[in-house]
């Protein structure tokens, strides 16, 4: 139905009715969420409490609507919300190159009807920003203070779906300095709301890319509480982050409450509602995206030491950490794949990243690889991101695993897999994995797998780690459901769940208002 859709909607934008097109099938379709008329009839005045800034760029659908019913909570106990789009540029954040453009048409028209539909109004960046017209070498000191360049990298991956930037290529270097740009008027436009208006919170999605991290950076500087928020690996749940010291992504927890939790000791329901929910993972039961084959099988031999590597999809930007011991995914590949040339008594199995499928890439691990080696060694398995090798299964048989930032490490220690960790992931430094400080020494530990051994209490950590992030962080809104197909529908929006004392957002806007990190009370 989505491609017919797509396809209708491409003819009729060549004809200028675009908008008018989706208009007509949000109307026989409710495609942008149902909303009461107590929610959308607001009239009670607001009070001076303060601004909370929602940066809608792009108007994705599922963003929109969280956005808006976030926002309804806060007029409702006081607070002023802007919604904030970008009016003035064309640049292309929705939607990768090849992707349908029929997206940039959706996002527009969502980013204006869905807030419509909640009686709330948007602002454009025009409304703070005085022309569109930016000197890119007149504006390096706001590019240098707010670290522009970095989020509009990682827009330019997400752009063109590849890890690699050749910013000598015309294409990439026109993207390149078009995220400069929407960069720098999203840093003026913040930093004139949070001069001019007395703001409580920004809240935002995706802080790794352009939209999402300089408006956070606007934050810092200005010494505004500033939240990431996004899907939680559960279905019907979202993790806010942005409170954690080593990273802006939502799946990041400040350290002192991590601590705090692993001296704690799980009740007995604790521990079956964690050990629920991590088993429940093989079978795809409750996830909010599920990757695995569910084929139950796995590709190690039983004869030597098998250790697993489980790779990222490349043009994700969290491959881009600031405290890695491997800043390049590539030689972590490439330096692995090399010591298992010289190391007889093990064998690897490399799991490239389904999303790398499901998503597409221009820029795949495995060509990669091909690239560099002209053969493999003997002992190395190259699977492809369509495999039909059980995530789990192959988990449950390895000796070891060996992650970038993947959540499979996080699982593989759940099980009592010992885990080594090369990149910069939420879980590192707790206790429950492997994290070698030098190269050296990583190499050192997969060259010669028989000292590699299971930390003391790595299933305890684990498991207690495990229930912060998949329980306590995961809060609960319940207002996206999925039907048969996987697709996102909206439940009906009341006044009863966005009104003070209702559940669960009572909870949450009070956690987010007081700095502190979002933890599910229940």
């Amino acid at each position: 139905m989505t491609n017919v859709k797509n396809r209708v909607l491409k003819l009729v934008s060549r004809a200028g009715a675009g908008h008018t097109a989706l208009r007509l099938y949000d109307a026989f379709t409710d495609y942008t969420g149902t909303v009461d008329d107590s929610v959308r009839q607001f009239d009670q005045a607001v009070s001076d409490n303060g601004h909370v800034v929602f940066p809608l760029i792009p108007g994705y659908r599922t963003i929109a609507l969280r956005y808006c019913i976030l926002a309804d909570a806060f007029r409702r106990r006081g607070y002023n919300p802007i919604l904030l789009i970008d009016d003035l540029t064309d640049v292309p954040v929705e939607r990768s190159i090849g992707d349908d453009q029929t997206i940039t048409l959706q996002t527009s028209y969502f980013e204006k009807q869905i807030p419509k539909n909640f009686g709330l109004e948007v602002t454009g960046l025009s409304e703070f920003v005085s022309s569109d017209e930016v000197n890119l070498d007149e504006s390096r000191d706001t590019i240098e203070r707010f670290n522009i360049e970095e989020y509009a990298l990682g827009s330019v991956r997400r752009r063109f779906k590849v890890h690699t930037i050749d910013l000598d290529d015309p294409k990439m270097r026109r993207e390149y300095e078009n995220f400069l740009s929407l960069g720098v008027l999203v840093a003026r436009a913040v930093k004139q709301i949070m001069t001019t208006h007395e703001t409580e919170l920004l809240v935002v999605h995706e802080p790794y890319y352009v939209q999402g991290g300089v408006p956070m950076a606007v934050a810092r500087d200005h010494g505004v509480t500033a939240y990431s928020q996004g899907f939680g690996f559960r279905e019907g749940t979202l993790i806010f982050g942005g409170r954690s010291e080593r990273s802006a992504l939502p799946h990041f927890t400040r350290e002192d409450v991590v601590r705090d939790h692993l001296r704690s000791t799980l009740s007995e329901e604790e521990m079956a509602r964690i050990d629920e929910i991590m088993y429940g993972r093989e079978s795809g039961k409750g996830m909010a995206v599920d990757y695995s084959a569910h084929t139950n099988r796995s590709v190690t031999s039983g004869d030597v030491v098998s250790i697993g590597m489980f790779t990222n999809l490349l043009w994700d930007a969290s491959l881009e950490p600031e405290n890695a011991l491997y800043a390049n995914v590539f030689e972590w590949i490439s330096d692995t794949i090399r010591a298992f040339e010289t190391t007889e008594e093990a064998e690897l199995v490399i799991k490239t990243h389904p999303a790398e499928a499901k998503f597409g890439t221009h820029e795949s691990v495995a060509e990669r690889v091909r690239e560099e080696f002209s053969s493999l060694p003997d002992n190395v398995t190259l699977l492809p991101p369509d495999t039909d090798v059980d995530t789990y299964a192959l988990i449950n048989s390895l000796d070891a695993a060996v992650v970038y930032n993947s959540t499979v490490g996080l699982e593989s220690a759940y099980r009592g897999v010992p885990v080594i960790v090369t990149g910069e992931t939420h879980y590192r430094d707790y206790g429950f994995t492997i994290d070698p400080g030098t190269k050296r020494e990583y190499l050192d530990l997969i060259s010669n797998p028989d000292r590699i051994s299971l930390p003391t209490e790595t299933e305890a950590l684990a498991r207690r780690y495990a229930h912060l992030l998949m329980v306590k962080r995961h809060t609960p809104f319940p207002f996206f459901v999925r039907d048969e197909t996987q697709r996102q529908q909206f439940k009906e929006i009341t006044i009863d769940d966005t009104r003070p004392g209702a559940e669960p957002l009572e909870s949450l806007l009070s956690s987010m208002l007081a700095g502190d990190e979002v933890l599910n009370s229940k």
